[in-house]
């Protein structure tokens, strides 16, 4: 595709709600030392919406430059409860948690990619690359805590570039075919606010099938491992987790050049490495890409 731009635009959503256990003194340490603040409970909901274009130049010779931008809106929400279920306004305030609306740039990424069709129908492929750190970043939120400060969880990005390295192989046939990608993202080292991003290596295969030229059907399973987060010289009570994820895909050619998609993935295992982790539920995407 020497020459060759093709633009893709893709916006995903999910929705996720959790709870936790609240309780002196780690809650509110100062605090805890001037009044009793009873075991009550943080009822969290977020609405994570992403927008992301990207770009993919054909450079000749298999390769292909590649970045993308992601444009993220974070919605975040908090319940106060006793343990009995009844309304509750804890005397810290919005120090942890607050209803509000978190909306910027995510981490950029970029990459050389190296992609061949060989006779069989099969295409493999490869990428390099790395993220660019664009995502506004928080201060240590545990720190900030541990003094009863105001404070953020919720990161834009990293703050750091994380290389990153994809294997792509794909086996296309008129009616039925198959897929697969394995990819892993190593972070080297933590950003000036002491956050060092965690370890995440992903897979996944499945089928597709082509029921009319112009529409394609993919099932997805994919696995999931992410290792710690990590915050200097605090414990960041996320120590990672290992899922599995089913999903389905349909992808519609208007023409050689116009293509539209759309997915649904969701969570159906889960373990979690240490404390309790959110729960992904069902991630919805839809997208297209236009290429000149």
């Amino acid at each position: 595709m020497k020459g060759q731009v093709r633009i893709d635009v893709v916006a995903s959503g999910t929705r996720v709600e959790f709870e936790h256990d609240a309780a002196c003194p780690e809650i509110a340490p100062t605090l805890c030392d001037e009044q009793e603040i009873p075991l009550h409970v943080h009822r969290q909901d977020m609405t994570l919406t992403r927008i992301q274009p990207s770009v993919t130049v054909g450079l000749g010779g298999q390769l292909q430059a590649q970045f993308s931008l992601p444009v993220d809106t974070k919605l975040l929400g908090i319940e106060y409860l006793t343990t009995d279920g009844e309304s509750y306004e804890p005397p810290y305030g919005n120090t942890h948690h607050r209803n509000e609306t978190l909306t910027g740039l995510g981490d950029g990424e970029i990459g050389l990619g190296y992609y061949t069709a060989l006779e069989s129908g099969l295409l493999l492929g490869g990428t390099l690359g790395t993220s660019l750190p664009f995502g506004r970043t928080e201060e240590n939120p545990y720190a900030l805590a541990d003094q009863d400060l105001k404070h953020q969880h919720v990161q834009m990005g990293s703050g750091t570039f994380v290389p990153s390295a994809t294997a792509v192989v794909i086996w296309a046939q008129p009616r039925w075919g198959a897929f697969g990608f394995s990819n892993v993202r190593l972070p080297i080292y933590e950003n000036p606010k002491g956050y060092t991003p965690p370890l995440q290596v992903d897979g996944g295969l499945g089928p597709s099938f082509r029921p009319t030229k112009a529409l394609q059907l993919l099932a997805l399973a994919e696995g999931i491992y992410e290792g710690a987060e990590q915050w200097a010289d605090w414990d960041s009570l996320n120590q990672g987790r290992v899922t599995a994820i089913a999903g389905l895909s349909a992808i519609w050619s208007l023409g050689e050049d116009t293509v539209l998609q759309a997915q649904g993935r969701t969570t159906i295992w889960q373990r979690d490495l240490g404390k309790e982790q959110v729960r992904q539920g069902l991630v919805l995407t839809l997208g297209g890409s236009q290429t000149f």
